[in-house]
């Protein structure tokens, strides 16, 4: 979790992965970070529950790619989501499940932080563009 997203996986593996089942038109994909800290009397069975509503309401979509879930470890956690739409990704995120996951998170973590990434594979490199607070 400490470490930059780019850093903390075999992105070009993810990449290449992915590209075998749908390559984006624009070539670029996008990737939804979520970084948290447990608060410590959150119930980490309640955490999962809400994270497998979610991540069974963004499977409906074809555009989602990859979910990777972190196990908390030290209370800390780290999950993110592959997408090859940004739209698409919106739309599964502002879910009925994604919806109450997030009315709950004042409740279950002491803090949070969501990054937003265009992705892309240049020359065997993986690009991270950093994608505004406005455009997601």
């Amino acid at each position: 979790m400490h470490l930059p997203v780019r850093d903390a996986f075999n992105w070009l593996g993810v990449l290449r992965n992915a590209g075998g089942i749908a390559v984006p038109e624009s070539g670029k994909y996008y990737l939804v970070v979520f970084k948290s800290q447990l608060k410590p009397d959150t119930d980490p069975a309640l955490v999962a529950a809400l994270d497998e509503a979610a991540h069974t309401e963004a499977k409906r979509s074809e555009a989602l790619m990859y979910y990777f879930a972190g196990v908390p470890h030290e209370r800390c956690a780290l999950s993110w989501c592959l997408w090859t739409d940004m739209r698409d990704a919106r739309k599964a995120l502002a879910g009925p499940a994604h919806r109450n996951a997030a009315s709950q998170a004042a409740d279950l973590y002491e803090s949070f932080s969501i990054e937003l990434y265009d992705v892309f594979e240049t020359g065997g490199q993986v690009v991270f563009e950093p994608v505004s607070k406005s455009r997601a």
